[in-house]
């Protein structure tokens, strides 16, 4: 009929479409030891891709009025999904090695290497050499069996694994010392702040 406006059935929704997916792939990452690495750089090869992609509408009656989202811009991936699901990991229990729990870690902290590692979203701070530095108020430089998680190898062994996962690849080891060498020390007023000398320093033992 001449002169109706014809509502579209859906909007756009681009940001929405990749939250979803992520706080997906975030669980997919544990459970998959193989073929996770196949996913990881399809996903990377979609990063090479830059392209605009219609993210909404200002005015659902104005079809020609469309917000669009650059595909792939850092921030565009939030890393939330991951730090939900790390936590969920970790309060399974992940310190045994070689426990199912330990080997979700496991695979979990190679996935968020990876996805750290090219861009996709920034994931330092969930990284499993963290649990394995000494704490601030202590006198300790370098990781022991009581830092933070148990009291004997047997009782870090899972976080051990976990950790090495970022610095067992050369070409990784080599990303995270150039990050590691662009300031002395971590800031303390900074919790998700991760690469410093200091630490470097720490896991390099």
């Amino acid at each position: 009929m001449a002169g109706t406006t014809v509502q579209p059935k859906t909007t756009p929704d681009a940001s929405g479409l990749i939250k979803r997916f992520f706080q997906g792939f975030a669980r997919l990452d544990a459970s998959l030891s193989i073929g996770k690495n196949s996913l990881i750089f399809f996903i990377e090869r979609l990063m090479w891709l830059e392209h605009d992609v219609p993210d909404s509408l200002p005015d659902p009656s104005d079809v020609s009025n469309v917000t669009m989202l650059k595909l792939w811009l850092p921030g565009v991936v939030d890393p939330n999904p991951f730090r939900i699901y790390n936590e969920e990991l970790l309060s399974a229990g992940v310190n045994k090695y070689l426990s199912e729990a330990g080997l979700r870690w496991r695979n979990y902290q190679s996935a968020l290497a990876l996805i750290t590692k090219f861009g996709l979203t920034d994931c330092s701070f969930l990284c499993g050499l963290r649990d394995i530095l000494p704490p601030r108020d202590t006198k300790a430089k370098y990781p022991t069996p009581n830092v933070m998680c148990g009291l004997g190898p047997a009782d870090i062994g899972g976080k051990l694994s976990g950790a090495a996962i970022w610095i067992v690849e050369k070409e990784m080891a080599t990303w995270i010392y150039a990050r590691c060498m662009e300031k002395e020390k971590t800031e303390e007023g900074k919790p998700q702040d991760t690469w410093s000398k200091e630490n470097w320093e720490a896991w390099k033992v």
